[in-house]
């Protein structure tokens, strides 16, 4: 093996404190891999569950700001609640345990974004953020 890879196999074992500190990989201390993955996909499901179950509109076309790269490509549904950027954003900044105020920087600037080009109502992105943040504290206490 080349490079870092090499280099980690080959040399002395760091301590847990320096183990952490070299990356968020290290930071699932308390949740493995498989089990952030599964949770993810939680995630997904129950975004995609709440989408369908609950009938709110997004805001009107009009409004919109965004420019379709892809127009091809629709959203599966045609509802707005949660958001699903809120959703898995809140998430990943809950599982890599980031800290403070850098995740709550990337939230924040998350929300304005989905707010501002008129793809959600501000509770869809409330609504996101709670998802999210709900399910990774859970999976969390469940290990």
């Amino acid at each position: 093996m080349i490079g870092p890879i090499r280099s980690c196999e080959a040399g002395p074992r760091l301590s847990s404190k320096k183990r952490k500190e070299r990356g968020t990989g290290e930071r699932i201390n308390s949740l493995t891999r498989g089990a952030a993955a599964l949770a993810a996909f939680v995630v997904l499901a129950a975004e995609l569950v709440l989408k369908l179950t609950i009938p709110q509109s997004p805001p009107p076309t009009e409004l919109a700001r965004t420019v379709p790269l892809f127009p091809f490509l629709e959203a599966p549904t045609v509802s707005s609640f949660p958001s699903g950027h809120m959703a898995r954003v809140a998430f990943l900044v809950a599982v890599l345990r980031w800290p403070t105020d850098v995740s709550a920087l990337v939230v924040f600037a998350m929300a304005l974004t989905r707010v501002y080009l008129a793809e959600h109502w501000p509770s869809d992105v409330v609504g996101g953020w709670l998802l999210g943040y709900g399910i990774a504290s859970a999976a969390f206490r469940r290990s």
